[in-house]
């Protein structure tokens, strides 16, 4: 029995759903993601300066994984902090993503 007002595709009600809600913070996610890819580039070049010929091509690669790891624990520490998240009591796989068009 299908519930009140739950549409007959699922899928096609959450992607508009997730369409509309990146659409309505399309400014914001630019801003976020400028500072994030600023402060990555900012690191690299430090961190480039000081390591070793034989890994300075990899610095990149390192600082953005770095830096985008940081960001994202604090980001899920504060939500579950703050009771927007919460973390199942049994062992799950979970998933996050981000996506920047």
């Amino acid at each position: 029995m299908k519930a009140f007002n739950q549409p007959e595709n699922n899928n096609e009600h959450t992607k508009s759903s997730f369409e509309e809600m990146c659409l309505l913070l399309s400014d914001v996610i630019k801003i976020i993601a400028d500072c994030m890819i600023g402060i990555s580039d900012k690191a690299e070049k430090i961190l480039s300066e000081h390591s070793p010929d034989s890994v300075r091509d990899q610095c990149g690669d390192i600082v953005k994984i770095h830096h985008r790891l940081d960001v994202a624990a604090f980001l899920l520490e504060n939500m579950i902090e703050k009771k927007m998240l919460i973390v199942p009591d049994e062992k799950v796989p979970l998933c996050m993503w981000g996506v920047r068009n």
